[in-house]
């Protein structure tokens, strides 16, 4: 018995590599592939054969020696497209390396267009926004989940990221198979039905470490508006301080509403004005003079004012019995991109998950083995006292000449992700990045013209269609042709029907996306 393998760039067998390496990423809520091969390549044999963007697929199996060679689906290990064409050496000792990712790039190299959700479930956002935002994915495995989020917003956050997050939400995880389609799937932590010890393992490294563990978290994000009320008590004066900066300001006496204005905004005070708002200094000002008449409460009596106070989203938690047991771990998260209180508490309820020290396992496997995304294995090493269930995260081949015929092929890291430098990089370029984002402006309302024949994904709890009777031309004072937005039609939920037919309809909206 031997491992063999192939790899295939745009429906060509190329099996003159030295080396071929696949490393799979298989994270708590996604799977990443890539591939690096390295040829001979004397005088430029291969200098005009291979292109960035050319379609590759490897394949692996276990073949008795003897046996004709076949190859199928259920053989691949990769799909992808090649991203890297690299040349080195001269003359005879020319290499060639190639490298690229699987379809999951096509996630990482494209981002969100901004959009907000309201009352949306997962699934549906998730193939909204692969629809919106790439082509050539499909959703055929996107499973709908038991999450209805409140509201979520994106805006130019990677695709992958806004994946990523949708899965933490959710508990689902994701990944671009062969096909070329989407999976998302419950992270159910189902078991592969392996089983690896002593019979199969041939090299083991473990490690425990307090690094990367949560047990106290801060999570601040945004500001937002939250309704306040507060009782006027009134003793004869015309200046009254209140809690808050007041913002969108009613005051009613005698449950008559008053009507308001801004201090300093004006020279005189519109006529009927009442009280002027002075934000800044937390104050109402009752209104008196000759032109506008004395509107200052009578001593004695009260008034009741209803406003909207700019709070910070800021919410801690701890896991005492982790702090007790391992010393405290805090965690502190600035995301600007929060901006809801539900969604700061999905975050830390997930970071305290993080409560126990982090356990990495990194085995070498003799054999070939069916390991599959998301899944999880049985490992059990008496010499380091290990007999546990413990999930995948990332599976290794390396093939040659050599590690094909010895089945030496797989190597395996299991259980938690141990930090390093290269995360630590990428989490202050994650966080620079949602720096920089505040300086793009964010906003709920979205303009965008969409043009399309025949039926389309209409987006929103509420659409208000309108439509130009204009043929040609617009003439001022006709009929049909000086009418510049007739309200024709008027809708709810997610279908637009028109009261008379038309070649074309091209739909303006405005107001954001909400589902």
């Amino acid at each position: 018995m031997a491992i063999i393998s192939k790899i295939e760039i745009e429906g060509t067998d190329y099996n003159t590599y030295l080396n071929l390496r696949v490393s799979t990423t298989i994270d708590k809520y996604n799977t990443v592939s890539s591939f690096v091969a390295s040829f001979d390549s004397p005088y430029g044999r291969y200098s005009d054969t291979f292109s960035v963007g050319d379609t590759v697929v490897i394949y692996a199996k276990e073949h008795t020696y003897g046996d004709a060679i076949s190859w199928s689906d259920d053989d691949k290990i990769f799909a992808g497209i090649l991203e890297k064409v690299k040349f080195t050496g001269q003359g005879t000792k020319t290499m060639l390396e190639l490298s690229g990712r699987d379809n999951t790039a096509k996630l990482l190299d494209s981002t969100v267009e901004p959009i907000v959700f309201t009352e949306t479930e997962v699934s549906e956002i998730v193939k909204e926004i692969i629809a919106r935002n790439t082509t050539g994915i499909s959703v055929n495995n996107v499973n709908a989940t038991s999450t209805t989020l409140d509201r979520i917003a994106f805006n130019h956050l990677p695709l992958f990221e806004a994946l990523q997050q949708l899965g933490e939400l959710s508990g689902y995880y994701f990944y671009i198979d062969a096909d070329v389609d989407l999976n998302f799937k419950e992270n159910s932590a189902a078991s592969t039905g392996l089983t690896f010890d002593n019979t199969n393992v041939t090299k083991v490294n473990m490690e425990n470490t307090r690094e990367g563990m949560v047990n106290e978290v801060y999570v601040y994000g945004d500001r937002t508006l939250a309704g306040f009320e507060e009782d006027l008590n009134f003793d004869g004066g015309s200046v009254y301080t209140l809690l808050s900066k007041p913002h969108n300001t009613l005051i009613t006496i005698g449950g008559v509403p008053q009507k308001g204005g801004v201090f300093n905004l004006v020279a005189s005070p519109i006529s009927g004005t009442k009280y002027l708002v002075n934000f800044h200094d937390k104050q109402v000002i009752f209104t008196s003079g000759t032109d506008i008449g004395d509107s200052t409460p009578t001593s004695g009596g009260s008034g009741l004012i209803m406003y909207d106070r700019d709070i910070p989203i800021v919410k801690k938690s701890q896991d005492r019995d982790s702090i007790d047991l391992y010393g405290l771990r805090r965690k502190i998260i600035n995301d600007k991109s929060i901006k809801d209180p539900q969604t700061a508490q999905d975050i830390l309820d997930n970071e305290l998950t993080k409560n126990s020290p982090f356990r990495g396992i990194e085995l070498a496997i003799k054999g070939w083995y069916d390991l599959v995304n998301g899944k999880t294995v049985d490992v059990t090493l008496d010499e380091i006292n290990l007999d546990d269930t413990v999930s995948l995260l990332s599976v290794d081949y390396d093939f040659n000449k050599n590690t094909e015929a010895s089945e030496n092929i797989i190597s395996i890291k299991l259980d938690n992700k141990i930090g390093n430098i290269t995360d630590q990089l990428k989490d202050m370029k994650k966080r620079i990045a949602l720096i920089e984002a505040q300086d793009m402006g964010e906003s709920d309302t979205i303009t965008q013209i969409e043009t399309t024949a025949g039926s389309c994904w209409v987006v929103g709890s509420y659409w208000e269609v309108r439509t130009r009777l204009i043929n040609n031309s617009f003439i001022l004072g006709h009929d049909i042709n000086g009418q510049l937005g007739s309200p024709e039609v008027s809708v709810s939920g997610g279908q637009v029907e028109l009261g008379d037919d038309r070649s074309a309809l091209t739909v303006q909206y405005s107001g954001g996306f909400y589902s």
